[in-house]
């Protein structure tokens, strides 16, 4: 599978999140700041941003799957993200 596939779902999960960016605090402008820097090492990448990327997705998943009653669109997007990158 391709890094832009995987861009795609974090976009879409950017996208769900950015109306509660006011809402949310530090702990979601870090978690935006999180997806920025996933997606600048996919698009850059080599092994070691592939392997830090999945690492990140993983964490991030896991945080969200935890709330996927609450929203569970960016739940979606992040497993089908983290699905993604266990293909690459």
């Amino acid at each position: 599978m391709s890094a832009e596939n995987v861009i795609k779902q974090l976009d879409k999960a950017v996208e769900l999140l950015e109306p509660y960016k006011g809402m949310g605090g530090a702990q979601l402008e870090e978690v935006l700041k999180d997806i920025e820097n996933v997606k600048a090492k996919l698009k850059d990448s080599t092994a070691e941003n592939v392997k830090a990327a999945k690492e990140k997705i993983r964490e991030l998943y896991e945080m969200f799957d935890q709330y996927r009653s609450y929203v569970p669109d960016v739940a979606d997007a992040m497993e089908a993200a983290k699905n993604e990158l266990d293909k690459m």
